[in-house]
């Protein structure tokens, strides 16, 4: 699964200021949305270059959640890749090593195998400025990718709350005029003020 979001993206020379923590959280919330405590998640947050600018997301394995509820999950504005695996390790291995080199984002990728020399070097000074193990996901899982035993939360109804009668606009009411009325609202030119009635002229 690769997911990227148009907000993350920036311009060219601009990725040295990306942070990929506001990455990482946004993955969390999207699959506690889910409420299944079996999912497993273990990929790289990521950048690759597209249509002249840098896009910023992540690709990892997931196990659990069907095709149709992981599109479910996240919001508008995000742009998903699923594509069903057969052999979880060597995909694991793949997702891992890519997330070591600079890339362009498919299907630019058909196009030319790496970005320029100059993107290349922006992206690798990028990957310098980020801590030693900052940049991989895991969700449902401990750092030895060892599952987790998680419980549902049971949902927390918030209770609802109350507005008050708003008895100052009942003369702008539909079913508040009287029959002649010749106010916009009823259909007429407008020579009607509710708010004169009201005072009794």
């Amino acid at each position: 699964m690769r997911l990227t979001h148009e907000r993350w993206s920036r311009k060219p020379g601009e990725l040295s200021g990306a942070s990929h923590a506001a990455i990482e959280k946004y993955l969390r919330r999207a699959f506690d949305k889910l409420r299944q405590p079996e999912i497993v998640a273990v990929g790289v947050i990521d950048a690759w270059y597209g249509w002249q600018q840098w896009e910023l997301g992540a690709e990892f394995l997931v196990a659990g959640p069907s095709k149709s509820e992981l599109f479910d999950a996240f919001s508008k504005g995000v742009t998903l890749q699923i594509e069903k695996v057969s052999d979880a390790g060597e995909a694991a291995r793949a997702v891992l090593v890519a997330g070591h080199r600079a890339k362009l984002l498919p299907p630019y990728d058909t196009l030319e195998q790496a970005p320029t020399p100059r993107r290349r070097g922006e992206y690798y000074a990028w990957l310098a400025s980020c801590t030693a193990g900052s940049r991989l996901f895991r969700y449902g899982c401990d750092r030895y990718f060892n599952a987790l035993k998680k419980t549902v939360r049971p949902p927390v109804a918030k209770p609802k709350k109350g507005h008050p009668y708003p008895w100052w606009l009942e003369n702008y009411m539909f079913g508040n005029h009287p029959l002649d009325c010749l106010c916009v609202a009823c259909g007429g030119p407008g020579t009607y003020s509710p708010v004169k009635n009201r005072k009794g002229s």
